[in-house]
C-alpha cells in the first residue's frame, strides 16, 4: 500500500472526470507527509492550480489544489477517470492506505459508486472484448464515436452494467 506520484501521461482526460472527496490537508501538508511533489500551472479564471497524478495502492486518482483560491479549495481535491469501475471501492481503499475515515473528510461527492456503463469492441471475428467502464452513457457515447471516428474495422458498442442499482434494467425490472 502506498501513494506514488505518476507520469501524468496516465491521466487521460477523453470524458468527464469524478471528483471523489477534498483531503483534510493543503498541499504543502499533503506533499510532506506522502513525498509527492505537484506540477504547478496557471488555470484560466481559477489561477495558481497545483497537480498530482497519484497511483494510491492500484487506484489511480488526480490530486488537484488551487492554493490561491476561496478556502474551499485551498486543500487536496482528489478526483477519479471517468472510465473508474466504482469510484466508492476506489475511495474505500485511498482513505485506507491515508489512514483516514470517511468522517474526517471535508466534502465527499454523493455520486460515487460502480459505474452504469461498459464500451465494448468487436472485431472481425464476432468476438467482444470490454474496453472502458463509464459513470454516465453520454460519455460512453463520447468515446464509443471518438473509436470509430478512427476508421478502423472493429465495431464498438455500450451495454448497461445490471449490477448497479441504478441501472435502466433494474429499475424496470422493479417496475409493477
Amino acid at each position: 500500500m502506498s501513494v506514488k506520484r505518476v507520469v501524468d501521461s496516465r491521466w487521460y482526460e477523453q470524458v468527464h472526470s469524478i471528483p471523489a472527496c477534498v483531503l483534510p490537508w493543503n498541499a504543502q501538508q499533503f506533499a510532506e507527509r506522502w513525498e509527492v511533489a505537484f506540477s504547478a500551472f496557471e488555470e484560466d479564471g481559477l489561477g495558481l492550480c497545483l497537480w498530482a497524478t497519484l497511483l494510491i495502492d492500484d487506484c489511480l486518482c488526480a490530486a488537484e489544489v488551487h492554493p490561491e483560491g476561496p478556502e474551499a479549495v485551498r486543500n487536496v481535491a482528489l478526483i477519479f477517470p471517468g472510465t473508474c469501475a466504482d469510484t466508492r471501492r476506489d475511495l474505500e481503499i485511498v482513505l485506507r492506505v491515508l489512514g483516514l475515515e470517511e468522517s474526517e473528510l471535508p466534502w465527499v461527492s454523493d455520486q460515487l459508486g460502480p459505474a452504469r456503463w461498459r464500451l465494448y469492441r468487436l472485431d472481425d471475428n464476432g468476438n467482444e472484448f470490454p474496453m472502458e467502464y463509464f459513470h454516465s452513457n453520454a460519455s460512453a457515447e463520447y468515446l464509443r464515436k471518438k473509436y470509430e471516428d478512427k476508421g478502423h474495422k472493429q465495431l464498438y458498442f455500450i451495454r448497461p452494467i445490471f449490477d448497479s442499482p441504478d441501472s435502466p434494467q433494474r429499475k424496470q425490472d422493479a417496475s409493477p
